[in-house]
């Protein structure tokens, strides 16, 4: 059941953003007109958590499943950070170490934190990066899906834990209960009728 419940809040987790991707796409269009090469590739890095999502529903790999995730969100900062958008940029690095978390491995949350950092130190470095000073309403544009999927996050970990406190509840009365009981479901009787155990 554990299992089940990760596999459905990473589900609807991805697809949250990319619905917010998408429904973002028209507002920038209208405020702003044809994106820029930088922009659409940005938009398109935006798909890979439906594509985490589609994978994870068909093969139950979870794994591999927050790899494309991250992967898609290495891809989205760097992207952001050469084209533009420096601010929203490294919004986007802190998400992986909170993405890896749902993998409950101390491995995979540090490795995690240092691609974040790699690619934090790739931007800075990069002869291509943003200018000092970005337009408020594009950086506002890419902070709304991830304040977004950051309050998706911190509601579908709460209700996991919730939801595994309940099941641990529902399991030791269950087990208190056979304990309590076990007494009158073995006996053993000699011939005569009279309980020897």
């Amino acid at each position: 059941p554990a299992q089940f419940l990760r596999h459905r809040a990473f589900i609807a987790g991805r697809l949250a953003l990319s619905f917010a991707a998408a429904l973002l796409a028209p507002v920038v269009l209208a405020l702003r007109g044809a994106p820029s090469i930088a922009e659409a590739v940005a938009f398109g890095w935006l798909m890979f958590p439906l594509v985490a999502a589609f994978y994870v529903s068909r093969t139950g790999d979870l794994s591999n499943a927050q790899r494309i995730h991250m992967t898609g969100l290495v891809g989205l900062s760097t992207t952001l950070a050469l084209g533009g958008a420096s601010a929203a940029a490294a919004l986007w690095l802190i998400l992986l170490p909170v993405e890896a978390a749902f993998l409950h491995s101390r491995a995979s949350i540090g490795a995690a934190a240092a691609l974040a950092l790699l690619a934090a130190f790739a931007m800075a470095a990069s002869p291509l990066g943003a200018a000092a000073s970005a337009d408020v309403a594009e950086i506002a544009a890419f902070v709304a899906p991830a304040v977004v999927y950051v309050t998706f996050l911190a509601l579908s970990a709460r209700r996991l834990q919730h939801l595994s406190r309940r099941q641990a509840i529902a399991g030791d009365a269950r087990y208190r209960l056979l304990a309590e009981t076990v007494g009158d479901l073995v006996m053993r009787l000699d011939r005569g009728g009279a309980v020897v155990y």
